[in-house]
């Protein structure tokens, strides 16, 4: 009779933490910031192409970390909470244009996005700004990448014809 009166209150506990953490978010994963760049490619003898993304990975990023611990309750049952505040800095080098199109086929840029991937979006309590290049912009929602399936990115803009540039976030 005991037994199964443990067992009960340990569910119950559990099923109290659980609900905890549906409304305050689950499990984080980060990972690291990329530039996706997506693009169309065309065969110049064919009126048929591909739809293409370029991914590039940052060539150095540093993070800040701060942590907090709470607690939130539900009736007599407790759970943990784990709050972290993160800040990213870095830099990734977006190639010219020319160096990555041969002669072959007709390419067609989009705009180039740092997109940073978050496990659930629900965990997320604020997104500030992001700095690039010296100009303030908003994040969005989503990744605006189909290879991540959560998180955030910001449009960083057009590649440049001739010239390799650094952007710095």
């Amino acid at each position: 009779m005991i037994q199964s009166l443990v067992a009960e209150r340990q569910a119950r506990r559990n099923e109290a933490a659980s609900g905890i953490a549906e409304g305050w978010g689950k499990r984080q994963t980060i990972s690291c910031p990329y530039i996706a760049i997506p693009y169309e490619r065309r065969w110049k003898d064919a009126t048929y192409g591909e739809s293409l993304v370029m991914r590039l990975p940052v060539d150095a990023v540093e993070w800040t970390i701060a942590a907090e611990i709470g607690e939130k309750a539900r009736g007599i049952y407790k759970a943990r909470l784990y709050t972290a505040r993160i800040s990213a800095a870095g830099s990734v080098t977006l190639p010219a244009r020319a160096s990555l199109e041969e002669g072959t086929h007709s390419y067609k840029w989009s705009h180039a996005r740092l997109v940073l991937g978050i496990s659930d979006a629900l965990g997320i309590r604020g997104a500030p700004e992001v700095h690039v290049d010296d100009e303030v912009r908003p994040l969005s929602p989503g990744s605006g990448d189909g290879a991540t399936s959560g998180g955030l990115h910001v449009v960083i803009g057009a590649l440049e014809a001739a010239m390799a540039r650094t952007v710095k976030f």
